[in-house]
This record gives structure tokens, C-alpha cells and sequence, in this order.
């Protein structure tokens, strides 16, 4: 009888223990399940072949969209999320997505790169410094993103929503459309603030982006 007893003592013991161990397991801290850094300061490159920005804009006879390419950017982190980043934006590779003919459509793009827009040859890059990231909860954003944009060398501050998303070695940030007032950065073509009496030969001020960035860890 004292026997039966000490072996079922054992096995209680025996079955404890195991159950701690399973119980460790599930709360490795290497694990990624709260949307956070692994490390409080981890910085991030972008890729630049999988990052893109979208761009629309419009007028009263229709609309254009296209796309343009990051050239290079860091993204810095703290306190286990992405504080900051600084990113360049390669205002040579602005495309136009929508036309279907090939002369008309390189004829925009050119258009877009001359000294009636973007003026690309003095004004190559466009810059996007983010300063501050902070936390907030809708149905589809996480977090709201301060920061400075820069075009043809005029800057001007920028707040936006997007949605970030963690994994163990790179982060992917979404940012949803957003608008952008093209002549705060003297963008001036056909715009009715210099051509009051147009009535439909202007272009919108308004210009649509939504970006898509995605980072490895260095």
C-alpha cells in the first residue's frame, strides 16, 4: 500500500513539471504576437523594389494615377516600435500607370518631370522625414505618423494614419490615401489660385498618394 502511494506521489510530481515545461514554451519571448520589436532598437532598410507610392491627380475632364519609387531610407527604432524614419523619394521614376498609349503616356511623364511640375533635373528628390509615431486604434490603422514632406525643395508638415505590422525581421507600413495640396510645394501649373477664371482647363490642387513600405532589419 505504502508502495502504490509513493509511486503515485511520483507520478503527480512527473506530471507537474511537464506541465511547466509546455507552459515556458508558449511564452517565449523571442515570440512577435504583440506587433512590437524583438529589441528596443532595431533599425530597418526599406527595399526600394518593393516600396512604391501611388499618386493620383485630377482635373474636370478626368483623372491620371502612376506610381513612383523610393531611392534609399531608414527606418529607426525605440521602446520596441519604429520611432523615426528618413526616406528619399526618386522624383525620376514618377510613372503614369492608367494610359493606354505609349507616346501619350511618356509624353505625361515627361510633362510631369519638366519645370511645369516636379522639375526632376534640379529638384531629383523628394524627401519624407518622420519625426514621430504615435499609437492609436481604428478598424484599420494602428498609427499616426508626423513628420515633414519635401518637394522641389519646399517642406511642409504632413500627419497621416497608417497600419504598421511587425514580423521578426522586417516591418511593412501601409499608409491609405491621403491628400496633399500640390501648390504648398509651388507646384503652380493650371492650378485656379493663379487662374481664378478658368473653368475647365485647371488641375485640381488636391493630389492623392498612398504608400506602401516595406523594411529588413540591418
Amino acid at each position: 500500500m505504502f508502495r502504490i502511494h509513493v509511486v503515485f506521489q511520483l507520478t503527480c510530481i512527473f506530471f507537474l513539471l511537464s506541465a511547466c515545461k509546455q507552459n515556458t514554451s508558449v511564452t517565449n519571448p523571442q515570440s512577435n504576437e504583440q506587433g512590437t520589436l524583438l529589441t528596443s532598437s532595431d533599425s530597418f532598410q526599406i527595399d526600394t523594389a518593393q516600396s512604391i507610392i501611388y499618386w493620383m491627380g485630377k482635373s474636370p475632364s478626368g483623372a491620371h494615377n502612376g506610381r513612383l519609387n523610393f531611392k534609399s531610407g531608414i527606418l529607426f527604432g525605440g521602446n520596441l516600435q519604429i520611432q523615426s524614419a528618413d526616406l528619399l523619394i526618386d522624383m525620376n521614376t514618377i510613372r503614369n500607370l492608367d494610359i493606354e498609349d505609349a507616346s501619350d503616356r511618356n509624353k505625361l511623364d515627361e510633362h510631369l518631370k519638366n519645370e511645369d511640375f516636379f522639375n526632376v533635373t534640379q529638384f531629383p528628390d523628394a524627401k519624407l522625414k518622420v519625426d514621430k509615431i504615435n499609437e492609436i486604434k481604428d478598424s484599420v490603422n494602428n498609427a499616426m505618423i508626423s513628420g515633414t514632406l519635401t518637394i522641389k525643395g519646399v517642406s511642409n508638415p504632413i500627419v497621416v494614419n497608417g497600419k504598421i505590422d511587425y514580423s521578426n525581421d522586417g516591418v511593412l507600413i501601409t499608409i491609405p490615401e491621403f491628400l496633399i495640396d500640390r501648390t504648398n510645394y509651388n507646384i503652380m501649373y493650371s492650378s485656379k489660385k493663379i487662374l481664378a477664371t478658368l473653368k475647365d482647363g485647371f488641375i485640381h490642387d488636391e493630389i492623392a498618394l498612398s504608400v506602401k513600405i516595406v523594411a529588413k532589419k540591418i
